[in-house]
């Protein structure tokens, strides 16, 4: 598969890269990576755990050892991404006022930019990512199919710093802001290793007298006229549906929505567990052929849906399977394709439904988790949304059709991230099993007990 978009976004801070490369990763459908959270991460863990600032060896100790992850967000609280050190969410904490006086000075560190940089490389040589910060373009992406630099005088700057400060609830002088960020740009681009400033092919903007949708627009308008984005070689595009399938998918969950409305009685709990944007990998239980469409029919968005390669060939169900665009799995067989297409569609911030066992159960309890799912999470690295349904049976359409109106409950449970796989061999199979059994408990956490069938809740 051909390689997806990877824009680098660089700039002086309170520039206006964050809101651009936000709206660019919705958009086009890519990955946004704030960059500066890491060197915010090592900040914070250093000014908890008593490092100096001016301690180097310390500080790049932390920068090797400290886990950091930039998940999609999991709260509708303003965030952007969600940021875990060591396991812990310290989205907010990392950006502090104290956090805010002492980050130029540990990411100015050489062996801080160093580890931080090749964890950086490793996420966007994958592509399908928009990357911010200040060596993006120059360093950590060289390569990137776009590099653009923000750019805005200091008091501009100081004016949207202030601005964003007040709003989070903290009041300092605005003379007080604009001294910070001279400073912070004295810092940053005085810095030995991998100082700021524009790639050499970077497209240079300075945003003084724009607002942010007109930053958006000129940046779409100059992509659109540079030939290193028209014509690189290789680029994947973001995932798309071709518009058949969106009109099938808009005409049909409309009726089927209606039909179980009629037929059945429908109870939602918990839609305030899905998350607002970015990706996440939706695991429900599977049952009877009724959880699929009344999942996809009742549910906010329309994810990309994964089903057995036999369904495609079987009866009436075809239709829809096909109709929706749903993506064939040969079950019990590594197929890269298929796994790449999947992890495609994850990167593109669409959501994925799967069903951890693998097919249908017949019966209401849950059966062993094939570990192949777990393998796909572990590489995805997306938020988990365990989704429970129950009341479904096969013979649930004789039932509704006599009367006997069934009760259905899809019940959501909030997003959780899985441990990373780790070790060789052997170790990394049980490890994928261990996950894939952990998703299953979290799966019987919003499941009624006779449900559970070989797990128990988390």
């Amino acid at each position: 598969m051909a390689k997806a978009l990877t824009i680098a976004i660089d700039g002086p801070a309170a520039s206006g890269k964050t809101t651009l490369a936000e709206t660019l990763a919705k958009k086009l459908g890519l990955l946004y990576f704030d960059t500066g959270a890491m060197y915010r991460a090592v900040t914070l863990a250093a000014l908890r755990r008593g490092v100096e600032i001016n301690d180097e060896a310390g500080l790049e100790h932390l920068a090797e050892t400290i886990e950091i992850e930039l998940r999609p967000p999991s709260q509708a609280d303003g965030r952007l991404y969600d940021v875990f050190m060591d396991g812990e969410d310290c989205t907010w904490e990392i950006r502090s006022k104290e956090v805010d006086a002492s980050v130029s000075q540990v990411s100015a560190v050489p062996g801080v930019r160093r580890l931080l940089s090749a964890k950086q490389r490793q996420i966007g040589i994958q592509g399908g990512v928009v990357m911010v910060g200040r060596d993006i373009g120059t360093v950590v992406l060289p390569n990137a199919d776009l590099k653009i630099y923000l750019d805005a005088s200091l008091p501009k700057r100081a004016e949207r710093r202030y601005g964003e400060l007040v709003q989070r609830g903290q009041a300092p002088s605005l003379d007080r802001v604009l001294q910070g960020l001279r400073e912070r740009d004295e810092i940053d681009s005085g810095r030995a290793v991998a100082p700021l400033r524009p790639a050499a092919d970077a497209i240079q903007l300075n945003t003084d007298g724009m607002d942010q949708d007109q930053v958006f627009e000129k940046v779409m308008e100059l992509m659109q006229n540079s030939q290193n984005v028209s014509t690189s070689p290789g680029v994947q595009k973001p995932y798309f549906v071709p518009l058949k399938n969106r009109i099938f998918r808009v005409v049909v969950a409309a009726i089927v929505r209606l039909l179980f409305r009629i037929l059945c009685r429908i109870e939602m709990v918990g839609l305030e567990n899905i998350p607002k944007t970015g990706a996440y990998i939706m695991a429900y239980n599977h049952i009877s052929y009724f959880e699929p469409p009344l999942l996809l029919a009742f549910w906010p968005t329309f994810p990309a849906a994964v089903a057995g390669a036999d369904v495609f060939e079987r009866g009436a169900v075809k239709l829809f399977v096909r109709g929706y665009g749903a993506l064939a799995v040969h079950r019990g067989e590594y197929d890269r394709k298929i796994i790449d297409e999947m992890l495609w569609v994850l990167a593109s911030g669409v959501p994925l439904m799967i069903a951890p066992e693998g097919g249908r159960g017949h019966a209401p309890g849950l059966r062993q988790a094939r570990a192949g799912v777990a393998y796909l999470m572990d590489r995805a690295r997306v938020p988990v949304l365990p989704v429970g349904v129950s009341g479904t049976s096969d013979g649930m359409l004789k039932h509704a059709l006599r009367g006997k109106r069934p009760h259905l409950l899809i019940k959501i449970g909030k997003p959780f991230n899985l441990p990373p796989i780790e070790g060789r061999g052997g170790d990394r199979r049980l490890a994928r099993q261990a996950n894939a059994d952990l998703v299953m408990r979290h799966l019987a956490a919003v499941l009624p007990e006779d449900y559970w069938g070989v797990y128990k809740p988390i």
